[in-house]
């Protein structure tokens, strides 16, 4: 893996802020445990950001009436704050938390969350008001990243590499998520033993999950306790350098395009359409029996044997470019779109569409055969560009 970006800024400037990513047990914890490694070169602080209106959220409030005074939902929200400082102060680097500040915020409420940060978390907090302020409104926040920059720590990893992948999966749950455990899928334990055999047991691990929760339902909000973290999946990604282990019910490119259609079947009837975009995009529900974009209809039995084919094919050119990044993407995109459609055919007969345009006469189409027209771009560009 190759880090321009940060070491550049490393080489170029005194300070040098990276946006991990939110929240803190995604983004910072994938900076931590797999940039870091690799950089040579731990962060000399975290800075935590929050606001009143998602702590609110956290703490029960209704999302239409976040720009209330609820103080109430913010006390019981800020320990959705309390697991994010704890879980990055186990790495032994200095955290600060930058409050941003929204106009709907009361005096009441910013004072009790800056309170609670510096009596009961016990660490720096700064209220930051940037986005009306511009950098006048960050100041205090710099001066605080500054000093705690300034401030001896020593980097802790969470794991090493010679952690099997399941702890290393157990200890991103139970010392950044605050869970108990993991459960993996039948799937995903015979992905472990095929990744472990190939002697990729080394790498570390991106857990792909719901930005919403510590859990993998990003309908528990708070600080759950007492759960487990479901991986239903694990994906080696050599050209990266890392496992990714999908959790939950995280969706894939195919998933998206059968989520879609779903969602399309159980809410429009047959050829009912509504606008989206007036003049430009409107969602219009037909049944395909040809190809995509409705090209020779009525060969079901034919498509599904050229695209069982076909996805075979592009899986073997998909391992034999696989450090090809652009031919990766692409072919990935082809065959995430010829799946799509051909699950359609196997147990419908037909293929669900639903975009239509209408600024132009264009078949309707649906997200799979978008996959393959980005696809064929891709690997279109990516070949053109080598010669």
């Amino acid at each position: 893996m190759r880090l321009l970006r940060p070491q550049a800024s490393l080489d170029l400037r005194a300070y040098s802020p990276t946006q991990s990513g939110f929240p803190s047990d995604l983004g910072a914890e994938k900076f931590m445990d797999i940039v870091t490694p690799r950089l040579n070169q731990s962060p000399d602080c975290v800075v935590v950001v929050a606001t009143v209106r998602a702590l609110k959220l956290n703490g029960g409030a209704d999302k239409k009436t976040l720009n209330e005074e609820n103080l109430a939902a913010l006390k019981a929200g800020v320990v959705n704050l309390k697991r994010h400082v704890e879980g990055m102060q186990r790495y032994g680097k200095p955290v600060v938390v930058a409050i941003n500040k929204f106009a709907s915020d009361t005096d009441d409420e910013l004072t009790y969350l800056q309170n609670y940060v510096t009596n009961d978390l016990q660490v720096t907090g700064t209220i930051i008001n940037s986005w009306a302020e511009g950098g006048k409104g960050a100041i205090e926040l710099a001066k605080e990243v500054v000093s705690a920059c300034d401030h001896p720590s020593e980097f802790h990893s969470l794991y090493s590499n010679e952690d099997s992948l399941t702890d290393k999966m157990k200890k991103i749950v139970t010392q950044i998520y605050g869970g108990n455990d993991i459960e993996l899928s039948n799937k995903a334990k015979n992905a472990l033993k095929r990744i472990e055999k190939m002697g990729y047991g080394n790498l570390p691990v991106c857990m792909a999950k719901t930005q919403y929760s510590f859990t993998d339902d990003a309908k528990q909000l708070g600080a759950p306790e007492d759960f487990n973290i479901h991986v239903s999946d694990l994906q080696l990604k050599l050209g990266a350098g890392f496992i990714v282990a999908l959790t939950g019910k995280i969706l894939t490119m195919i998933g998206l395009d059968q989520l879609v259609k779903h969602w399309v079947v159980a809410s429009l009837a047959l050829g009912q359409s509504f606008s989206v975009v007036d003049g430009i995009l409107s969602i219009t529900r037909i049944n395909n029996t040809g190809a995509a974009w409705s090209i020779l209809s009525g060969h079901q039995f034919v498509f599904v044997i050229i695209a069982i084919l076909a996805a075979i094919l592009v899986t073997y050119f998909i391992v034999t470019y696989w450090s090809n990044v652009p031919y990766r993407i692409g072919l990935g995109l082809l065959l995430a779109g010829t799946l799509g459609n051909v699950i359609d055919r196997i147990f419908n007969n037909h293929v669900v569409d639903m975009f239509q345009l209408d600024f132009i006469n264009f078949p309707i189409f649906n997200c799979a055969d978008m996959y393959l027209t980005f696809g064929i771009l891709i690997l279109a560009i990516a070949i053109i560009r080598e010669k």
